[in-house]
């Protein structure tokens, strides 16, 4: 019925538990440990989902690590370092980490969502305190191709991307279908923007009208995995903004009685 039943003693993890992600295999559990600059790895008990830290683990991450991500492929970990605007990548086999080659790779001010395309080709993160030469904007969206072999990361051309108007994107997502990046700011003006990636080469292109102004928030943008829907959470009593999206535009429409009290 959903409801939440304790499975197993309290693990402890470093110190500033932040983030955590679970990597397609189910095997593992990963968290970013904020103050301690690392990464715990557990295995998880198939059985009573009881966590086992690895050997080895904790793994050095660098500054703050926050956000962390894996991609689909499992091979390869990455986290933001918002207080040096790094990513901290690494590839990852039976629990273990090994920093990738070039990291960390600056990403800009404040590095602090990411998100990865479907086909696991291109990594995409926020900068919300970036500042872009050309247009008046506060923050942009670096995206890096990753080595299929390695992981190691290298900007694709044009990058930073960023938005005609708005400031400050920090949560992020890619659609399920890999066509659409959604970087999503707080408030309620341009608050969404949303790009269209280039097939080729991972480049962002604005969609038409984009950035739209729904009310949005920063903590969190996450899509249901039909890919119908896309969730951003915030930081009133009205936790949850719930979209709808045109799978060929790109289009976001808020969902009726959207956003969701928490």
């Amino acid at each position: 019925d959903g409801s939440l039943t304790l499975a197993a003693t309290p693990t402890p993890a470093g110190n500033g538990a932040d983030n955590a992600v679970i990597d397609p295999s189910g095997k593992y559990l990963l968290v970013s440990n904020n103050f301690s600059n690392s990464i715990s790895v557990f295995s998880i008990n198939a059985s009573t989902g009881a966590l086992s830290e690895v050997a080895g683990s904790p793994f050095y991450a660098n500054s703050d690590p926050t956000e962390i991500l894996i991609t689909p492929s499992g091979n390869f970990v990455y986290v933001t370092n918002p207080g040096i605007g790094m990513v901290t990548g690494f590839s990852f086999s039976s629990g273990v980490l090994t920093t990738v080659p070039n990291s960390p790779i600056f990403s800009g001010l404040g590095a602090a969502g990411l998100t990865v395309d479907s086909g696991g080709r291109f990594l995409y993160v926020t900068n919300p305190s970036a500042l872009n030469p050309l247009v008046a904007t506060i923050g942009n969206i670096s995206g890096f191709n990753i080595d299929p072999s390695t992981g190691a990361l290298t900007p694709i051309v044009g990058s930073p991307f960023t938005s005609s108007q708005g400031d400050g994107p920090t949560s992020i997502a890619v659609d399920p279908s890999g066509r659409f990046v959604y970087a999503i700011t707080s408030g309620s003006s341009y608050s969404i923007w949303c790009f269209t990636i280039m097939s080729t080469n991972g480049q962002l292109t604005p969609v038409t009208s984009s950035p739209f102004s729904l009310t949005a928030g920063g903590l969190f943008a996450l899509f249901d995995p039909s890919g119908n829907y896309l969730y951003v959470g915030t930081a009133t009593e009205s936790g949850v903004a719930g979209f709808s999206y045109n799978p060929s535009t790109g289009v976001p429409s808020t969902i009726v009685d959207s956003p969701f009290s928490t």
